[in-house]
């Protein structure tokens, strides 16, 4: 007899899936037995993510989160497909560095933030009420070892990485009487396909050299390397999950020591 997974019989949403840590989550979650609402705008990732999936289990959406009516209107599919909400995992991100806010183009700062920050808060607002209509449920928004120990250059998105903190704890107050929890990730230097493009491009590598460049690379935290996407999104699942049933507003950092 099979045991079953964690997430057996549950929907999640999951934001930034089409590639990276949101879809290392999302092929976990599924591996776990969770239906899924997958977001994000590169409809190719999506794609190409769930062609070995059960299309019964899986509804995709190119939607931008920033865009209340677009994040409406998924959340409203995936209700009306799946009948039920029950994790929430934001983790889509604008993740360009601008310097410092001297240099500040407007523009720039106010898109960073309305992805990052604002995006975050959107999925919540419309996946919530659904979650608390069955029973309760587990949200997981995505931040950074950068809201807490700050760098060069990285001003807007180091900003959004510290409000989603905030955010988190007063969505914790907001909703523990609906049986729903919300806590946080904050990963350290993980191996993505925006760090790997960004080194390519600085030092013209293909993208397997930058690839091998940042898993060998010395790591300035206490386990010398950067995380495999799927570490971070073990740590998601627990947080999605009835291992961490007792947890609320909390932060748990998956950065290596850093």
């Amino acid at each position: 007899m099979f045991a079953k997974g964690k997430l057996q019989g549950k929907v999640a949403f999951v934001t930034g899936a089409a590639r990276g840590i949101g879809a290392a989550t999302a092929q976990l979650f599924y591996e776990e037995g969770a239906n899924l609402v997958l977001i994000d705008t590169e409809i190719a990732g999506l794609t190409l993510l769930v062609d070995h999936m059960d299309r019964d289990r899986v509804l995709i959406g190119a939607r931008n989160i920033g865009n209340e009516s677009d994040m409406q209107s998924i959340v409203a599919d995936g209700i009306q497909k799946f009948g039920r909400a029950d994790v929430l995992a934001n983790i889509a991100a604008v993740r360009a560095p601008i310097g410092p806010v001297t240099g500040m183009d407007a523009d720039t700062w106010d898109h960073v933030l309305r992805v990052n920050i604002t995006g975050a808060a959107i999925c919540a607002k419309y996946v919530i009420p659904a979650m608390a209509r069955s029973g309760g449920g587990s949200v997981i928004n995505v931040s950074s070892v950068h809201a807490e120990v700050g760098r060069k250059g990285w001003s807007a998105y180091d900003a959004t990485r510290g409000a989603v903190l905030a955010l988190s704890r007063d969505m914790a107050h907001d909703h523990a009487f609906e049986n729903i929890r919300v806590n946080v990730i904050s990963p350290g230097p993980v191996i993505t396909g925006f760090h790997i493009e960004k080194l390519a491009q600085e030092e013209g590598l293909t993208l397997h050299e930058a690839e091998s460049q940042l898993r060998e690379k010395p790591r300035n935290n206490l386990m010398n390397r950067a995380a495999d996407p799927s570490e971070i999104a073990r740590a998601i699942l627990f947080l999605a999950s009835e291992d961490s049933s007792f947890m609320t507003g909390s932060v748990m950092n998956v950065d290596g020591g850093y």
